[in-house]
């Protein structure tokens, strides 16, 4: 008959050969975590950078790192000084500054009200203030056959 200590000591060693076979097993599933996880990281890295360089034509690379009213502005003076505000929506979800949520349009229209720099034109059409007195400028030229030229002068 076995003793009660030599059966503790055969069920020790038992419990310890298979911990180590279960070790020896999971090996090969660890490895292949650590894999799956730098593929997760890598695709991640891809997707944040995967911002195109174009929306609507207007280049992206001008208004990053920008508060939304900057990029009114800019995108508005890349426009000739007007803007479209479903054009504008466009272009800031392009370039994250804005999500792509229900209420963005009016996000967008309360934007351009609330900078004051723009003047209503239209329906969704808006026009910097400025630009109305360039525009009166070049008709007035135009109309007297003169050249004009808005660079300052020194």
């Amino acid at each position: 008959m076995v003793s009660q200590d030599q059966a503790i000591q055969r069920l020790t060693q038992k419990k310890k050969e298979l911990l180590e076979k279960r070790e020896k097993l999971m090996r090969p599933v660890q490895e292949l975590d650590k894999e799956i996880a730098a593929l997760t990281l890598a695709v991640a890295v891809l997707l944040r950078d995967e911002t195109p360089a174009e929306a609507d034509g207007f280049p992206l690379r001008k208004i990053r790192n920008m508060t939304q009213t900057q990029a009114l502005r800019v995108i508005a003076e890349y426009n000739g000084g007007t803007i479209k505000s479903l054009e504008v929506k466009a272009i800031l979800i392009a370039a994250k500054l804005m999500k792509n949520t229900k209420n963005a349009a009016g996000m967008v229209n309360g934007l351009i009200t609330r900078s004051e720099a723009f003047e209503r034109i239209g329906r969704g059409a808006y026009r910097l203030r400025n630009a109305r007195v360039r525009a009166d400028l070049e008709d007035f030229a135009k109309r007297e056959g003169l050249p004009f030229n808005d660079e300052p002068v020194q």
